[in-house]
């Protein structure tokens, strides 16, 4: 199958895990209609998507099995869950030290992170973000930082604030920093850390597989226990990750007991840190 067909096939399964999620059911006629596919094609669609655990299959169609999470709009991050994620940059801030090499991915937390580093200076941060690059260059230049910054090139995913594509990757392939901090779109014990696209996924991927140090996930309560459409890797390919004190104490021990490290920050402290 070629690459474009890949992607379209991905495009319509990733369709179908929202329509199951709004309909609790769906129908192999009705998706052949639907997306003008042979039921053949659909059939095929609804078992990968079984064994990926996010449907069942019946008789004729398939059924909701668990609820599937996609990453959420760019203007909408901000204003999410932002105590936990303050809390969790509060505790990665203690990561960074003066002349660190670091990557900074993208999203929200990663964004709040960038917006924390006014204390530390002289150093080099990669990131395929060019919102968070914009950030580090006003703050390197107001404060005298003197921050060196390196930005991918790639494809622009405007809605994510994010480059993808061979651009992205090979400049992550072929750099190598002390820290590494990236958020996930969902984490599960069993399907392990994962992602909406494919595009995104190559691009933590390239990361955790190519970096030989510290690989930090900033990952909030919230997107534990959830899985998303693409699987980036084992939980166990993040050295530490960093969540809130949302996340259960039981819900912490089943992630470690599968070899994760995990650190849970106090929203509370954070805020009398403040």
């Amino acid at each position: 199958m070629s690459q474009n067909n890949n992607l379209v096939a991905e495009v319509r399964q990733k369709a179908i895990v929202e329509l199951i999620g709004a309909s609790q059911e769906v129908k192999v006629a009705d998706l052949s209609d639907y997306f003008g596919v042979s039921t053949l094609t659909v059939r095929r669609d609804l078992e990968r998507l079984e064994k990926q655990g996010f449907l069942k299959k019946v008789h004729g169609g398939a059924v909701s099995l668990q609820s599937v999470v996609t990453a959420t709009p760019l203007m909408q991050r901000d204003t999410k869950n932002v105590l936990q994620k303050r809390a969790i940059v509060a505790h990665a801030l203690g990561l960074i030290k003066d002349g660190d090499y670091i990557f900074i991915e993208s999203g929200s937390t990663c964004k709040l992170l960038a917006q924390g580093l006014k204390a530390k200076r002289d150093l080099k941060i990669a990131t395929v973000s060019p919102e968070i690059a914009v950030i580090l260059m006003e703050l390197s230049y107001t404060c005298n930082l003197n921050f060196e910054i390196l930005v991918s090139g790639g494809k622009l995913l405007a809605d994510r604030s994010i480059l993808v594509g061979p651009g992205a990757v090979s400049f992550l392939k072929n750099i190598n920093m002390n820290k590494a901090f990236m958020t996930v779109t969902a984490i599960d014990t069993e399907f392990g850390i994962s992602a909406d696209s494919e595009e995104e996924a190559e691009v933590s991927r390239a990361v955790l597989e190519g970096f030989s140090t510290l690989k930090i996930g900033l990952i909030d309560s919230s997107k534990f226990e959830t899985r998303s459409m693409v699987r980036i890797a084992d939980i166990k390919a993040f050295t530490d990750i960093i969540t809130d004190t949302g996340l259960s104490e039981n819900t912490e021990k089943r992630y470690i007991r599968k070899g994760a490290n995990i650190t849970r920050a106090s929203v509370e402290k954070s805020m009398s840190d403040n």
